[in-house]
């Protein structure tokens, strides 16, 4: 029969568990290790039982100090009682996996031992193997916690506070590059792994690094559609951007004469010229002859002419965090909801973009009928339509 990982001879197990051949007969012969499976005369294999027996074994001679007597009275009653081993702790995980994220990045992921980590966290090798089966899966969970570390929550919340799309991605540079050292070398390895042989070490470093880009698609996203940066293919850019990111990063580490400050001081005068970042548009008053055709909240229809919204020729309003200024000119209808409070304006752009804005709810539509001037609230008015 060919061993499979629930059929495993003496020297997988020795291997699998950390413990010597030796060892392994030691438990055996003293009964803390329960007999292997029999398949045949001459033939008996170990399984995932066993390995769980081990790790037990080693919790409880390297965490709890117990000699073998000690530890065979405790697996006796624990098999009795239905005792469950200690609860594992998210933070001690966290811990390991941290340690490990720094010693992969310095070392690189193939020279650093688990007696490493364990070392350094003065923690027993028992208790890694209480968290992690083995380095291979230890590495994927780093690869899983790669973008919280490079910017971390306090950051995130930073960065949320921001509105102007340079200035946020300033501030999620500052936090990725101000980490960046520590972790270069896991990144770099996450890289690699995407063209290696193991397919779910490659899609979980996929997975780490779309993790990464995510954030810079969404701001890129809110940019193009608040007009503060052109249309682009987002997913590809985001890419981009988190290149230059990193390029600028191993810039830094080549020459200590380049700074992040002086570093997104360039950053940002490329990106300015490749997006097309300009301040907004002056307001362009509309041509005497524009319409456009409203509808208030009793299904009354009117068309005007010389459209304005409280004397202006746009609409503003609260967006995000700060004013947003939407010429008149720019939108192809506006739907207002006036049960709210404060209003919220549905502006579609000609480009077919919508933009949600909150109104302050005193706001006047006004506009020239054949009748004379018009206006009303724009909390009466539920839709308008901009007709030329």
């Amino acid at each position: 029969m060919k061993p499979t990982p629930d059929h495993l001879k003496m020297a997988q197990l020795a291997h699998l568990s950390g413990f010597s051949v030796s060892t392994l007969y030691d438990y055996l012969r003293s009964g803390i290790l329960h007999p292997p499976l029999k398949k045949g005369p001459t033939k008996a294999f170990f399984d995932k039982s066993h390995l769980a027996r081990l790790q037990r074994i080693r919790y409880l001679r390297e965490e709890k100090k117990l000699n073998l007597s000690q530890i065979k009275q405790e697996i006796t009653l624990s098999a009795e009682t239905g005792t469950k081993p200690p609860p594992k702790s998210p933070g001690v995980k966290n811990q390991i996996i941290d340690k490990a994220l720094a010693l992969f990045s310095r070392k690189n992921y193939r020279s650093t031992k688990i007696s490493d980590i364990t070392d350094e966290l003065h923690m027993g090798s028992g208790t890694f193997y209480l968290y992690f089966k083995s380095k291979e899966e230890l590495f994927l969970s780093c690869l899983a916690r790669l973008p919280k570390v490079l910017v971390p929550r306090e950051a995130w919340e930073e960065v949320k506070k921001e509105t102007d799309y340079i200035k946020r991605l300033r501030k999620r540079g500052y936090a990725m590059l101000n980490a960046f050292p520590s972790y270069i070398g896991i990144l770099n390895h996450a890289r690699l792994a995407l063209t290696g042989d193991d397919k779910k070490l490659a899609a979980r470093a996929a997975e780490s690094l779309r993790l990464l880009v995510q954030p810079l698609k969404k701001d890129l996203e809110l940019a193009i559609d608040a007009g503060a940066a052109r249309k682009v293919d987002v997913d590809l850019t985001a890419y981009l951007l988190l290149g230059i990111n990193e390029t600028l990063g191993q810039r830094i580490l080549i020459d200590p004469k380049y700074d992040i400050e002086k570093g997104f001081s360039a950053v940002e005068d490329f990106i300015a010229h490749a997006l097309a970042v300009t301040p907004p548009p002056a307001p362009v008053a509309p041509p005497a002859t524009t319409r456009a055709q409203i509808t208030d909240c009793s299904k009354n229809t009117m068309e005007l002419n010389n459209l304005q919204i409280s004397k202006a020729d746009y609409i503003c309003g609260k967006y995000l965090e700060g004013e947003l200024r939407v010429p008149l000119a720019r939108i192809r209808s506006i739907e207002i909801s006036g049960s709210q409070s404060p209003p919220l304006a549905g502006v579609t752009l000609k480009t077919g973009n919508l933009i949600e804005l909150e109104l302050t709810g005193h706001e006047i539509i006004l506009g020239e009928t054949c009748f004379g001037n018009f206006k009303i609230d724009a909390a009466r008015v539920k839709l308008v339509m901009i007709l030329t």
